[in-house]
């Protein structure tokens, strides 16, 4: 029996739910919340050290903020949006998309960050989200 069955959806939301279900994206997602399944303990030489498997580099994207031209994506509110750039402020650095680009042609001691960027060009970009970012002095692309 699938693991969802619509009643107060569609059937295409349906059909999405089931997919991620019976692809294992859904398992591969909650792997990924635990920072520690990335940890694998490496012997050599008579000790034992963890190698990390962490990415250096999240990228965001996000597409409109209080908008969604695509009903499959979930848009956050102005407030929304705001308390999650005050939110990555003050708990990761924040780079920008040529920050990431150089630093990964680079040298591999690089400190880990998080890259903001818009796709598909709504208004809601400039409108909404560009006075936040700069209100918390962050970098973002949009494309």
């Amino acid at each position: 029996m699938p693991p969802f069955r619509a009643s107060r959806f569609s059937i295409g939301a349906e059909l999405v739910i089931n997919g991620l279900h019976y692809s294992g994206t859904l398992h591969l997602a909650r792997r990924l919340r635990s920072p520690t399944k990335f940890l694998r303990v490496v012997g050599g030489f008579g000790h034992d050290s963890a190698e990390c498997r962490i990415p250096k580099f999240v990228i965001l994207c996000y597409h409109g903020i209080g908008e969604s031209g695509n009903p499959l994506i979930a848009a956050p509110t102005r407030e929304g949006f705001a308390a999650q750039m005050r939110f990555l402020r003050r708990n990761y650095r924040i780079v920008s998309l040529e920050d990431v680009c150089r630093d990964l042609s680079g040298s591999s001691n690089v400190e880990p960050g998080v890259a903001i960027t818009f796709d598909d060009g709504y208004r809601s970009a400039y409108t909404i989200a560009f006075p936040i970012l700069q209100n918390y002095r962050l970098p973002a692309t949009i494309y």
